[in-house]
This record gives structure tokens, sequence and C-alpha cells, in this order.
């Protein structure tokens, strides 16, 4: 780890537990609110070789970090986490095994209990996505058609909501959740064809459109406060700028994501812009899901690909 104004990294030590070490560790996250010495969120293989989820904290002596690892949720098999927000909140996701596969899960702390998520819609398949700083955790959950669309879980309330794809779309793809509730996907709405969207309790599903003369957008990021999102559109040619959305605006049934400055990127061709695009969702689908080749996982990394490359 690499503190502010330090001229060396500090090596987190092994959890020395269940056989772990700190070889082939990796940190994925830090919690916000702390500059200097924040908790460090990241996985270790066991004996193995299953991911385990290890939380780095400077509680040791002189304030050295001490690695601590979740208490794995009774049945399951192995458990990966993405996410630590600043209470110390864990977003994760675990594989229980043939004929179960993965349920999304959050730890209250690094020795808290894990609180699964047992089923969307009748469905008991899942994977968290991302978490706000309240803990209420957007994803992606398996239809009984087989499926992914997403779903939000507020645990601390006890309530589950799945999210419908836009209308004449099939599947859908969360990207992220705002600290006011707000979430960004993106959806099909017909064959080949996929709009970014936003959803709130309140108001549901939004389409959000396209840029002048495009047939999809994808959502990328949103911010804290949910007023603004960023993403890619197509344009008139097939070409994909920069968008950038202000969500908090007065709006109308004529407002579309038309009206939003552009902006493309000069010297990159849409197609090496999309490849960047596409590989970067598949390395943060692959640090989500704990298995391999999880129908969960896979059909909402193909949607999300298909918004972007089309």
């Amino acid at each position: 780890m690499w503190a502010a104004g330090q001229a060396n990294p500090t090596t987190l030590p092994g959890p020395g537990l269940l056989g772990l070490g700190n070889t082939n560790c990796i940190a994925l996250d830090a919690a916000p609110g702390n500059a200097t010495t924040p908790a460090i969120l990241g996985v270790c293989p066991d004996g193995a070789g299953h991911p385990t989820p290890v939380v780095w904290t400077p509680t040791g002596l002189l304030g050295a970090y001490v690695a601590s690892v979740p208490g794995p949720p009774a049945n399951s098999v192995s458990c990966a986490a993405s996410q630590i927000n600043a209470t110390g909140q864990i977003l994760g996701t675990c594989d229980f095994g043939s004929g179960i596969g993965t349920k999304t899960v959050r730890w209250p702390s690094a020795n808290g209990a894990a609180v699964v998520l047992s089923s969307v819609a009748g469905s008991p398949r899942s994977v968290g996505v991302e978490m706000n700083a309240s803990g209420a955790i957007v994803g992606q959950y398996l239809s009984a058609g087989d499926v992914s669309l997403p779903f939000y879980w507020n645990p601390d309330a006890n309530v589950v909501q799945a999210i419908p794809a836009l209308a004449s779309g099939a599947a859908a793809a969360v990207s992220g959740i705002s600290d006011t509730g707000v979430v960004m996907g993106d959806s099909e709405i017909d064959a080949g064809t996929s709009h970014a969207f936003k959803w709130t309790a309140a108001s549901g599903v939004t389409d959000l459109g396209t840029l002048a003369g495009g047939n999809n957008s994808s959502v990328s990021m949103t911010s804290n406060n949910g007023c603004f999102a960023t993403g890619n559109s197509e344009v008139a040619g097939h070409a994909n700028h920069a968008f950038a959305d202000s969500l908090c605006v007065p709006s109308s049934a004529e407002r579309a994501i038309s009206t939003l400055a552009s902006l493309q990127f000069p010297g990159i061709g849409a197609k090496y812009f999309n490849y960047i695009n596409g590989y970067i969702e598949h390395v943060l689908a692959l640090v989500k899901c704990p298995k391999r080749n999880d129908p969960v996982c896979e059909t909402g990394r193909s949607l999300k690909s298909s918004a972007t490359f089309s």
C-alpha cells in the first residue's frame, strides 16, 4: 500500500488463518474517509486455491496493519469480495456449489456475520456489482428464463427489488448506485440495440436515449449524489462520443440524451475505444465473479459488451 506522502510502499501481512499467506493476494479497494491509514479490502487464495476475502486494518502495535478474514456464510464453497465502504461494510459474492451457484453477500464488518441475499424474484442466483455509502447494493440475478437482470437490495431495511429491462428489452445490466439510491445501467430495447437507463425506487426505470443519430448508449459512472452520469453513445455514422448527463435538472417527456455535451476522443478510432471499454468490463467481471462461467456473471457481461461494441 502506498500512503499519501510515503516514499516506499507498505507490505500488507498475510492473515495467518486457514493456511493463508500474503503470496498472490490482490488488494481491491480502500475504504473512503481516511487518506493515510484506510482499511484495505482484498482477496487471497486459501490452501485449496479458492478466493478468500481479506481486510487489512491499522489496528496492530504502533498502528501496524493487521489482516482479518470475514467469516464465510454457512454452506458456501468460496467467496470473493469487491468493495468496502467508509463504515466497513463489505460487498461480496459467494459460491454455494453445484445446483445453487452464486449469491450476493454483505458483511457488516471484517468480523461480522455475512448476510446472504437468498433470492430475487424467486431466483436464488445473484452477483453483487456495487454498494453505496449506506450499504445498499445493486447487482445481477438470473431470472426464471435464464436472463440476467438487475436488482436493488437494502439488507438493513430487508428490501429486495427486481429492476426490469426497458420496454421491448429482455436483458439489462447495472453499472452502479449513488449514495442517494439512484441506479444506473444499460438495457436492451430490442435485438442488438441497448440504451443507458436510470432507476429509482420512486420513479422506476427511465430510458436516457442516445446522442443525436445514434442507436446505442452505455453508462459507465455515476456521481455519489446521483446527479451526474457519464458514458458513451453512438452518433450518426456509428462513431462513439463520450457524454455527461445532468440527472438532477428538471426533466420532461422531451428531455433526451441528445441535449448533453459530448466529447470525441481525437486520434482513437471508435473500434479501439470500444475494445478498451470491453477489456475494462471483462476485468471487473472476473473480479466480481468467484466462479468462472457462471451464467449470472456471463449474461450480464454479454449485455455490457453488446452495449459497448454495437
